[in-house]
């Protein structure tokens, strides 16, 4: 049997974290482009995928060797974009929520069915294992007839937004912003959008002894191949910020751990920010 050729549309969180692992791990797969209108997010994979990457998403809904399209866009998108590519006759996942709305879902099933099409919602949770034990108790019935269930799905993320709320002087852009999986760091930069982020970088780092060693090993090969150069974002080596050489050891294979902080921080950058620090912390 033929692969299902891809084609994903948003290179957002749920792309990385989700969708690429499992397109990667199955066997009748294959991902062949992506699109995303964000230049950072373009940049971000252009070293790690062997696949186009385009601005547009119109070039991935022109090709005709794609048979399936994973709409990862925001949310208020999903019904736009699911749309346009049912019409070029692709089948499509999109994420969840479905759509903004039942008039829209409405359309867009209705749509796939006038076309002959999958239309398929990214509802994972379903073949988590505890809904396969959930099932064998309905079908076995061991303790009667049930009346309700309620369910929660915990998300480990950190509260950083909240530490922008008051603060108009220091915008999110500024922010050293950190990804997250299975306990790493994934990425630290400023460049990340901050929908993505699980929280922000304090400052604060603690290595090891053969941690440190490497983490000095990397600098000076780093300083001696890029001194009076441009290093990632800095316009010299010796004006890039320290999560500029974290960044380039978790590319070269360094595993950094997070220990987070939520709520317990408050960084202090600009006169406002020492204002609301003595206003939120005024026993200290």
């Amino acid at each position: 049997m033929a692969k299902v050729r891809v084609g994903a549309i948003g290179l957002g969180r749920i792309f990385e974290d989700i969708h690429l692992p499992q397109i990667t791990a199955c066997p009748d797969m294959e991902l062949v482009a992506v699109a995303d209108v964000t230049a950072e997010r373009q940049d971000r994979w252009r070293d790690e995928l062997s696949v186009p990457i385009h601005d547009d998403m119109q070039v991935i809904l022109d090709d005709p060797d794609i048979d399936l399209v994973c709409v990862l866009t925001p949310s208020r998108f999903h019904h736009a974009h699911v749309l346009a590519a049912l019409r070029v006759g692709k089948h499509v996942l999109v994420e969840k929520p479905m759509a903004m709305n039942t008039a829209e879902a409405r359309e867009m099933i209705s749509e796939a069915e006038s076309r002959d099409l999958i239309l398929s919602v990214h509802h994972n949770r379903g073949y988590d294992a505890d809904f396969g034990v959930l099932q064998k108790l309905l079908a076995d019935n061991p303790i009667g007839r049930i009346v309700s269930i309620e369910r929660r799905v915990l998300f480990d993320y950190t509260e950083w937004l909240a530490h922008y709320a008051e603060r108009s002087q220091h915008p999110t852009d500024d922010g050293e912003k950190v990804t997250v999986a299975n306990g790493l760091i994934t990425r630290i930069e400023r460049c990340t959008p901050e929908a993505e982020a699980y929280g922000e970088y304090t400052g604060v780092a603690k290595f090891t002894a053969a941690g440190a060693a490497r983490l000095r090993e990397h600098y000076h090969r780093c300083h001696e191949q890029f001194a009076g150069q441009p290093f990632r974002e800095a316009k010299v080596f010796e004006k890039a910020y320290l999560i500029h050489l974290f960044q380039h050891m978790i590319e070269a294979g360094e595993e950094f751990a997070h220990a987070d902080t939520p709520g317990g921080y408050r960084e202090i950058d600009t006169q406002e920010d020492f204002e609301l620090a003595q206003k939120n912390w005024p026993d200290n």
